[in-house]
């Protein structure tokens, strides 16, 4: 590869940045607040509904370790609900633990990989509301998606798509939470991002790594929900998110394209109208290798996920999947150059 695809996101370049300020796509008058983590956004949550008397909380079996810990160190009585083929959630596993327990519960959602969701997706939150249930649905992955599932309360993590240092938003019946978040931070991950970019055009990429190391480790490590760097929030008003779509749903298709037919690889997430791929995510033989010969090439693809260190040994577990970066970043030729690398590495 001529150039490093994946890892930590660089500063975004200008052609992707609005003449004129306007409110984020997730924006849409209802209550929000901004913290810098997912992690964060999830703590306050789980505080508020344990102050409630929420105890009994249905999550997906297929999910990060960041969306369980801010629920652990409570008793929780955690419903892991089923997983289909393609990663989506079993809405009849959905509907029936919810039809099982009391009336009192709280489901954290998601639809993976950017996803949108459709008629069926939320009929089954409207019937878990109707149940006495409070819906919590994680836009992480579709923050570019357009579609709302008609949740209680909607959290995301915004660095995981986009070119800002932190962020995250809940948005909904959130209260007074607003309150709870303490004042913004040095973290380093804008310098870190300033580094990258640097780095680029001769600069030191050793040294961007370890800022992001660095910067990494101290949002990962924090509990307590603090505003995002005000860089963050003003950038997220700047960015074109069109564009930033377009790139995306082009680069995945360009992949897709590709790889389909390729018998060793399966995609997962195959592009549809509507949505907004996050990445594009491949089922292989064995992703550790793949990632390894991928990163030796330049490509870095992450695994989504390793397996939470708390899930009970009974419920599976997908791994053999590897998300490959399809983002603004790139160029279609970029794309053509990752598929056929791919295909390489399945036949050596």
């Amino acid at each position: 590869m001529n150039s490093e695809i994946g890892s930590d996101m660089e500063l975004i370049a200008t052609n992707f940045l609005l003449k004129t300020a306007a409110s984020p796509p997730w924006e849409d008058g209802s209550k929000i607040a901004y913290v810098e983590t997912g992690r964060q956004a999830l703590q306050l949550i789980s505080d508020l509904l344990w102050d409630s008397g929420q105890r009994t909380l249905l999550l997906p079996s297929f999910l990060c370790e960041s969306m369980l810990s801010p629920f652990q160190g409570r008793d929780w009585d955690f419903q892991f609900v089923e997983m289909n083929p393609d990663l989506t959630l079993s809405l009849d596993s959905l509907r029936a633990i919810a039809a099982a327990v009391d009336g009192n519960f709280v489901a954290l959602v998601a639809l993976y990989f950017g996803r949108v969701p459709d008629s069926e997706f939320v009929q089954a939150i409207l019937e878990l509301q109707s149940l006495g249930g409070v819906v919590i649905d994680d836009e992480t992955h579709r923050v570019l998606s357009p579609g709302r599932s008609r949740a209680d309360i909607s959290i995301a993590s915004l660095r995981k798509t986009l070119p800002v240092g932190d962020g995250a938003y809940l948005r909904g019946k959130i209260g007074d939470l607003a309150s709870r978040v303490f004042p913004a931070r040095q973290n380093g991950r804008w310098e870190a991002m300033r580094a990258k970019s640097d780095s680029m055009v001769g600069g030191d990429s050793a040294a961007s790594k370890a800022f992001f190391r660095d910067a990494n480790s101290v949002l990962d490590a924090s509990r307590t929900a603090h505003a995002p760097d005000m860089r963050t929030l003003e950038s997220l008003r700047t960015f074109d998110y069109e564009q930033l779509a377009q790139a995306r749903v082009r680069n995945a298709a360009v992949l897709a394209r590709i790889l389909d037919g390729e018998k060793s690889i399966r995609i997962v997430n195959k592009p549809t109208p509507g949505s907004v791929p996050s990445h594009l995510v491949v089922e292989v033989h064995d992703p550790q290798l793949m990632q390894e010969s991928m990163a030796a090439s330049g490509v870095f693809c992450p695994i989504h996920w390793p397996r939470p260190s708390m899930l009970e040994p009974e419920i599976p577990w997908q791994s053999n999947i590897l998300s490959i970066p399809i983002d603004h970043r790139y160029t279609p030729e970029q794309m053509t150059d990752v598929g056929r690398a791919l295909l390489s590495v399945t036949k050596s």
